[in-house]
């Protein structure tokens, strides 16, 4: 179509790099044109239609990637961080519990927390009774 009358598209490969080059923005549509005036808007045209859309929809799709990979990667941590809160929670309930109805940890397990975290509690609730 274009090739008899301009290099660029005499054949199958350098037709490639013509249409890969107008792809990054470098157009030559005079060189088409004069080539063929008809079909030249009719190819340019769709192919730059089609493969801005083709693009866009790459790019749409890379960070929406990144987006669901850093979005699991938040939603991990914040799960982490719910499960440490909860288990400090519960000790610390456990042990204020111990603490103001002034009883003694429930096993010996307790009583070793209590021991190793040298927060003194299983010492004060030793002097409330």
């Amino acid at each position: 179509m274009f090739g008899y009358y301009s290099g660029s598209y005499s054949a199958v490969g350098t037709s490639i790099m013509a249409m890969f080059v107008k792809i990054v923005g470098k157009v030559n549509y005079s060189e088409m044109y004069d080539a063929n005036p008809s079909m030249a808007p009719m190819i340019l045209f769709p192919f730059a239609i089609v493969f801005f859309f083709v693009l866009l929809n790459m790019f749409v799709a890379i960070v929406m990637s990144s987006y669901e990979i850093l979005r699991n990667s938040t939603q991990l941590k914040t799960e982490a961080n719910a499960r440490i809160a909860e288990e400090e929670g519960a000790t610390w309930t456990k042990k204020l519990m111990n603490f103001v109805f002034c009883t003694a940890p429930e096993s010996k397990d307790d009583q070793k927390e209590d021991e190793e975290d040298g927060r003194g509690t299983f010492a004060l609730i030793q002097s409330c009774g």
